[in-house]
């Protein structure tokens, strides 16, 4: 296991909800999103292109609504985290 996947394991057992961003392997983030569902947390696969500042915004979105705005690079509120890419 990678240390993204660790990193997700132990958010997923401390109750975070995950966002998996993906932009070509969508079969890989929705089996990541099953693995996270069994081990009782919740996750959702989300398509975005990273590189694209809406779509950016649209994963922060998706990922905590109550987010005001990400200041400065810097996240406000982090009761939830996306993971990287796939």
């Amino acid at each position: 296991m990678d240390a993204s996947a660790e990193l997700v394991k132990h958010l997923v057992s401390d109750g975070y909800n995950i966002v998996i961003p993906f932009y070509q392997n969508s079969a890989a983030a929705n089996r990541i999103v099953s693995e996270i569902e069994a081990q009782g947390g919740t996750a959702v696969a989300l398509f975005a292109d990273l590189e694209n500042h809406e779509h950016v915004a649209a994963v922060l979105r998706t990922a905590n609504p109550a987010m005001p705005a990400v200041i400065g690079g810097e996240l406000r509120n982090r009761s939830q985290l996306t993971c990287n890419s796939l």
